[in-house]
């Protein structure tokens, strides 16, 4: 059994991270995290054919895979690193290391509340119970409707050329989110960034986060959720133009500014002869 057999895992980071890899990039990549962190350094060897035998592949299979994957790593001393992998291993050996030091001073310390003095119960100085770490865990299924080189293709809709900031930090969470409200990749999310993305490059802004072009995805999914809109043609005849003059003269209350300015407006765009007909426009002059 490994001497760390537990692997953290955030999950957030990760498909941020790897979104545009293959389904099979993404094995040999988790592999050989795994692999990693079984070992006593955390590392890989550089040795192709160690690395394809780790992964069960053969040489000609995981030379096609070598470079999507690797890129995640560097070379060090003849051995691959992953940096956050390596972080994450010295804090679990400083982590332990402590545990074992306290084990040799006669056990577990006792925790601050059991050191301190009891307090009344209702006091506002009483300690409040701190909220427990979540721990990382392994992704148990896939989010739905993720498009293959998803990363990859939303950063093509970003201007050529820009360092943007959101090429530095990749946080897909508020698109997998829009995907998971309906949202279509192709129809509504592509777009949007192309547009957004040209708007403000053209202003001098930067997209700094994907949330800043989620209200203009959903507002094009809600778009198209809405039916079609019957066509107005001949919707008003002249009955209807007459029963809404008489109303305004009535009320003074036009409801009909889509379709026209009221009656006394020189914009109005009923037929002259309804206006003439009830007193207005040149005609009835």
């Amino acid at each position: 059994m490994s001497q760390y057999p537990s692997l953290p895992l955030f999950t957030d980071a990760y498909i941020a991270d790897t979104a545009h890899l293959t389904n099979e990039e993404h094995g040999a990549y988790l592999r050989l995290l795994m692999f990693a962190w079984r070992s006593p350094d955390c590392g890989l060897p550089d040795d192709d054919m160690k690395l394809s035998r780790m992964l069960g592949v053969t040489p000609k299979k995981w030379a096609s895979l070598k470079a999507a994957v690797m890129a995640f790593w560097r070379l060090e001393n003849g051995r691959w690193f992953q940096s956050r992998l390596s972080r994450e291993r010295q804090f679990v050996e400083e982590k332990v290391e402590k545990r074992r030091n306290a084990g040799k001073q006669g056990g577990r310390p006792k925790s601050l509340k059991n050191q301190e003095p009891e307090k009344a119960n209702g006091s506002q100085e009483k300690s409040k119970p701190k909220a427990p770490t979540p721990t990382p865990i392994l992704p148990t299924e896939e989010r739905g409707r993720v498009p293959a080189n998803m990363q990859a293709r939303m950063l093509a809709e970003l201007p050529p050329g820009v360092d943007w900031p959101i090429r530095i930090s990749m946080k897909l969470q508020p698109i997998f989110e829009c995907l998971e409200a309906g949202a279509d990749f192709e129809k509504h999310v592509l777009p949007v960034i192309h547009e957004e993305a040209k708007n403000a490059h053209a202003a001098g802004r930067k997209l700094f986060s994907w949330e800043n072009v989620v209200p203009q995805i959903m507002a094009a999914v809600e778009r198209d959720r809405k039916p079609a809109q019957p066509k107005q043609d001949n919707v008003f005849t002249d009955e209807v133009w007459s029963r809404a003059i008489e109303g305004y003269k009535r009320t003074r209350h036009w409801s009909y500014g889509k379709w026209s300015m009221p009656p006394d407006d020189p914009a109005c765009s009923i037929p002259t002869h309804i206006l003439a007909a009830h007193g207005y426009g040149r005609a009835a002059a």
